[in-house]
């Protein structure tokens, strides 16, 4: 029942959630390494259409396709800082996680002493000042 609580806490899930999302953001930030390669295309339907020479009245129909690689020196600069600063935050958030859930452990019912399953409390008594402990 207790394992059932602690695996249905929002708060849990939600750091779960935002430490894998942010892992996946240092992925793509990372991308900024690789060049890009995009595909492009385009159709054109005018009267006159400039592609066709000489240019005569009639709608025509043209169209091209093609592929464009680009890559940015100063994006590949920052890709690893950028990549380093997120997995620092996921790290970040994974340490609170563990830590709420060690916390929620501590607090288990099955975890209480004797002493505090049975709702009493062990009183010390004050000790002289300068007394050591033996």
């Amino acid at each position: 029942m207790w394992a059932e609580a602690t695996q249905n806490r929002l708060e849990l899930r939600t750091l779960d959630e935002s430490t894998g999302s942010l892992e996946e953001q240092a992925k793509v930030a990372r991308a900024g390494y690789w060049p890009r390669v995009d595909g492009v295309g385009d159709v054109i339907y005018a009267d006159p259409n400039q592609r066709v020479f000489p240019a005569q009245d009639v709608f025509r129909t043209t169209w091209d396709l093609g592929i464009q690689v680009s890559w940015s020196p100063n994006e590949a600069a920052t890709a690893g800082a950028a990549g380093s600063s997120l997995d620092a935050r996921a790290s970040s958030l994974a340490a609170q996680r563990k830590l709420s859930r060690m916390r929620s452990a501590s607090r288990s019912p099955s975890r209480a002493t004797p002493c505090a399953r049975r709702g009493g409390h062990r009183k010390q008594r004050p000790r002289p000042f300068g007394a050591e402990e033996s």
